[in-house]
């Protein structure tokens, strides 16, 4: 792998989101040229339309490559990268689904297209991110099948690391796993070292307001407001809460904010995500906080490419 510090990073990112990766590199001055964004979501599309420029966007039914499905791409027509990152299909691995792992199509067969992407577009460094139960499902063969699947590629040194948002400054209890491939099969895959965690009450806004699509829920989570004891500052999802972080964001929300009766607003899902305040929305609410709860978090995966760019 060739020293990636302060060259301009050639990038390129599938299940691309909200395009943390892209803004980790903007947040710690690391250049890039954005090579190409893939998504299948027509509402990410217009998000990643709004705030970033790449030179291809696959999935875009206005542009050249209104196909975002990347089982679908000829990745031979790909530019080589410097640097690959994809967040591919956590829902079969996760808890909160039904764990199908190899079972769960969409999870294996964009992970494979991924891996294709990886072999045609020759990245000097890849990093996959999915949930921490991807090591267990399938009493872990599924797991073993992603591991010997990357090192089978030939040619990259593969490790893995299990990071938590809120050991890089941003305060939500949000475990992934990352997967760090570096051409070079003698490289040594590096941890970021943590970081301070920053104040909670800097992310959220002073603000009164009442979400219509959960207005029905509002009497449950006072309830369980009341029932148990917090501080009244505290961020919690259900009962799962602690004074200085929020729970894991989700893509279907459910982040309430005791202080002021309410749900996190939009902006405050983008914050706990460490997007900047110039992320323009251009979708609704409700579309915004799907993003925001699928996307990485743009501290941690900035550490990740940033403690990674040596050989």
């Amino acid at each position: 792998m060739k020293d990636l510090r302060g060259i301009r990073l050639k990038v390129g990112t599938d299940c691309s989101g909200i395009e943390a990766p892209i803004q980790a590199l903007r947040k710690f001055k690391i250049p890039y040229t954005h090579e190409f964004s893939s998504d299948i979501d027509k509402y990410v599309i217009e998000s990643i339309k709004a705030n970033y420029k790449p030179q291809r966007l696959y999935g875009d039914p206005e542009g050249k490559y209104p196909d975002g499905d990347i089982r679908h791409r000829d990745n031979s027509t790909l530019p080589k990268l410097d640097l690959y990152v994809a967040g591919f299909p956590c829902q079969g691995n996760s808890n909160m689904g039904k764990r199908k792992g190899m079972g769960d199509e969409r999870g294996q067969s964009v992970f494979d297209a991924c891996v294709d992407t990886i072999k045609h577009a020759q990245p000097e460094l890849f990093i996959l991110e999915n949930v921490p139960g991807i090591k267990s499902v399938n009493n872990g063969v599924y797991w073993e099948y992603v591991l010997k699947t990357l090192n089978d590629i030939g040619g990259y040194n593969v490790d893995y690391m299990v990071l938590n948002s809120k050991d890089y400054g941003i305060p939500q209890n949000r475990k992934r796993v990352f997967i760090v491939g570096k051409r070079g099969i003698d490289l040594h895959i590096n941890v970021p070292d943590k970081r301070p965690l920053i104040n909670w009450r800097t992310l959220v806004e002073d603000i009164d307001v009442v979400d219509k699509m959960y207005k029905c829920m509002e009497d449950i989570y006072t309830k369980i407001t009341d029932d148990v004891i917090v501080d009244a500052n505290v961020l919690h999802h259900f009962k799962n809460f602690h004074k200085d972080y929020t729970p894991c964001m989700l893509a279907r929300g459910g982040l309430w904010y005791v202080k002021k009766h309410r749900f996190l607003t939009a902006r405050e899902y983008l914050n706990f995500q460490g997007f900047p305040k110039n992320f323009k929305q251009v979708v609704s609410n409700f579309q915004i906080k799907k993003q925001a709860g699928n996307s990485m978090t743009v501290n941690t995966i900035g550490r990740v490419i940033q403690a990674n760019l040596k050989p």
